[in-house]
């Protein structure tokens, strides 16, 4: 029980799809390692969200949809979960060289008028007017006024946010290369 040992935190438990469930089958350690073509993709990951993030209220797509697009690229990411992904996302811009690469690239995207328009001008059916959330409305009455943001339809947000960060691959292309 919580609270019987004096300085005990509580331990949230956190939700695993079928692929981080995988991904944690696939860990040889407690810790994941990570590539610099991971890395960069990450950051990619990064730029594409800081774009659309202006046009929804709220994050448009989870740290799943980019661990499935790690997954998607590179053989060795099957063993990153999506918590792991946003970690290491958070983590890279924490480094002053990195963060000085994350805002150049973000700078070169927003002077890319026809990129950056084309994704922008899109106007996508993003907000679902039926509660994605419905299994967690029926487990605890959500009031729909006080949810920090609109339910998202999340197929919708992922496709398009999918097309942005292959376009920023190509844009950034020599960034992903092996360096083998």
């Amino acid at each position: 029980m919580k609270g019987e040992f004096p300085g005990e935190k509580s331990k949230r438990l956190r939700y695993h799809d079928e692929a981080d469930q995988s991904a944690l089958q696939r860990m040889t350690r407690l810790r994941v390692t990570w590539s610099m073509q991971e890395d960069g993709l990450l950051v990619l990951c990064r730029i594409a969200s800081n774009v659309l993030n202006t046009k929804v209220k709220g994050p448009f797509v989870t740290w799943q949809v980019v661990r499935d697009i790690l997954h998607a690229t590179f053989e060795e990411s099957l063993d990153k979960t999506s918590h792991s992904v946003g970690r290491r996302a958070r983590y890279i811009v924490k480094n002053p060289q990195a963060y000085l690469n994350y805002k150049v690239c973000l700078a070169e995207v927003y002077q890319d008028k026809a990129l950056v328009g084309d994704f922008m001008n899109r106007r996508g059916d993003y907000d679902d007017p039926k509660c994605v959330w419905q299994d967690l409305c029926q487990v605890r009455p959500v009031d729909k006024e006080r949810l920090p943001f609109p339910p998202r339809r999340p197929q919708v947000c992922a496709n398009e946010f999918k097309e942005f960060v292959e376009k920023l691959k190509e844009k950034f292309s020599s960034a992903l290369r092996n360096s083998n």
